[in-house]
This record gives structure tokens, sequence and C-alpha cells, in this order.
């Protein structure tokens, strides 16, 4: 399994989860689950889904850290993408990054 996955999000949404102490995703209530990326799939997942989304930050989680049950599951063009089905504990969330875009929109990675 993939030791590091990583999610995107708003400032705001983390933020909240800070305050509330679990990240909840702010499309969970619609899939049952928070959409996350393999460090490969990131920036393609970033450029279909944020194209030029601004206030964005880069959770990096530790797998082994995650309470929730986690599994990777086909999506787009069959990969397996992770998913956490329920809350995140934020101490699996071993680094945040600002995630701006590029000056056209696109994203690459902030480290």
């Amino acid at each position: 399994m993939t030791k590091t996955i990583y999610r995107f999000t708003l400032r705001t949404q983390w933020e909240k989860g800070l305050r509330e102490g679990t990240y909840v995703a702010e499309d969970f209530d619609v899939d049952g689950f928070i959409h996350l990326s393999t460090k490969e799939q990131l920036i393609e997942t970033a450029n279909l889904h944020a194209s030029r989304k601004q206030e964005l930050v880069l959770l990096v989680i530790d797998t082994k850290k995650v309470k929730a049950p986690l599994k990777f599951e086909a999506s787009r063009n069959g990969d397996l993408f992770p998913h956490i089905y329920g809350d995140l504990n934020l101490d699996a969330v071993i680094a945040v990054h600002d995630f701006p875009p590029n000056e056209d929109g696109t994203f690459s990675f902030p480290f």
C-alpha cells in the first residue's frame, strides 16, 4: 500500500476541521467517502477538478495513521484511487502546504 496519499481542499474546510478536531470533506455527504490521490494521480486530479481554484491547501496523509477504513478503488481509467470511508483524523495529516494554481490555472507540486 502507498504510504503517503494526498487531498486538496479549500483552506476554509481544512480550518473548520482543525476547529472541530476532525476533517470532513465538503463532498462527503454526496459520495460517502473522502476522495484522495496518490502522488502520481494528484496533479491530473487537481487539474481536472480544481482548475484555477484559489485558496486551496494540500494535505499530506500518512496511510498508516488513518483510523477510518481506507480502500483503493477503481476510478478514472481503471486506476486505483484511495478513498477514506469516514472522517479523517487530524493526526494522520503529516503536512499541509499551500496549493495555488500556476498562472495558467494548472497545478504543480508545491514541494
